[in-house]
């Protein structure tokens, strides 16, 4: 049964939930802030009801951003690296409107008001469904982890942008790509006035369909010479453009695992391309050899001068 009492102007309840099972002690639900007394009967009866049912939940004064630390730590446990960088920004983007509130008080219209702000700020829509995305993600487990009852992504939106008259009628909606004659001439530019990479990658670009990301990762093991094909199964990934800082990881999905099947052609300028590095490296290690003799038999400044 709940208790009802006034205080000042407003109502105020307290039901009793019974005993809590590790302590012991008695649990109670309590709410205050009614304009009358028929409004908070009417909502002790909702959280009796919850209670008879066994689907009540009493929601937690967790913060939001708290909790988006709690989060991401658990997310990493199973995503790449590249996924949980996107998740933390995607979560600066949740954080400067609910960082400091409890997630409880945030509401399906303040949801959906932050997705129209940033809407207006200018973010593209693929920018905003990423937002919307870890938002879910985040509201979702706030749910499992029985800190609030329903989450106020549920029905929200991401706006778009509503095209006028003019803006429909200025573009032409062409995709922007290479004809024929002009990815000969560009590959032809590659083979006589690139570096000796630039004619094979091109052309493995332009005949495998792959992303940059997958061609920069590409491994001689992956190249099947015999039977002309080309196996995806890792990208390049280095967010701080250093050399030396990449990693190679899984593609984005499994469908991205793939073997593609290679233009003989292709193929046979893969060949001379894998023996020409054999060669260099033969001649690098020529070089440096000689050098280390000559430099054996002179003192290191005299040696380093004399060249």
């Amino acid at each position: 049964m709940a208790n009802f009492r006034k205080r000042g102007a407003r109502w105020y309840f307290q039901i009793y939930l019974g005993n809590d099972p590790i302590t012991g002690k008695k649990k109670f639900s309590s709410k205050g802030g009614f304009k009358t007394k028929k409004e908070a009967q009417l909502a002790a009866a909702e959280i009796e009801k919850e209670v008879y049912e066994n689907t009540y939940v009493k929601e937690q004064d967790v913060v939001f951003k708290d909790f988006t630390l709690e989060w991401i730590k658990i997310y990493s446990e199973s995503a790449k690296i590249s996924s949980v960088r996107n998740r933390k920004h995607n979560i600066d983007h949740l954080n400067r409107f609910f960082g400091h509130k409890k997630i409880k008080d945030i509401s399906r219209k303040q949801y959906q008001a932050m997705l129209t702000s940033l809407h207006k700020e200018g973010y593209a829509f693929n920018t905003l469904d990423g937002i919307h995305s870890t938002g879910r993600m985040v509201f979702n487990k706030a749910v499992e982890f029985n800190i609030i009852k329903s989450t106020p992504c549920e029905f929200a939106k991401i706006p778009r942008k509503v095209e006028t008259v003019e803006e429909v009628e200025n573009n032409n909606g062409e995709i922007k790509f290479m004809e024929k004659p002009e990815l000969i001439r560009f590959l032809s530019a590659a083979k006589e006035k690139g570096i000796d990479k630039d004619f094979p990658l091109f052309l493995t670009l332009a005949y495998s369909g792959l992303r940059v990301g997958e061609l920069i990762a590409l491994k001689w093991a992956d190249i099947n010479m015999t039977r002309a094909t080309l196996r995806v199964t890792k990208t390049y990934y280095n967010p701080s453009n250093r050399t030396k800082e990449y990693q190679l990881l899984t593609p984005k999905t499994k469908g991205s695992i793939r073997t593609i099947k290679m233009d003989p052609d292709v193929i046979m300028v893969l060949k001379k391309h894998k023996e020409h590095q054999k060669n260099s490296l033969k001649n690098l290690t020529v070089i440096t050899i000689n050098l280390i003799l000559f430099l054996q038999k002179k003192p290191i400044i005299q040696g380093i001068l004399s060249f």
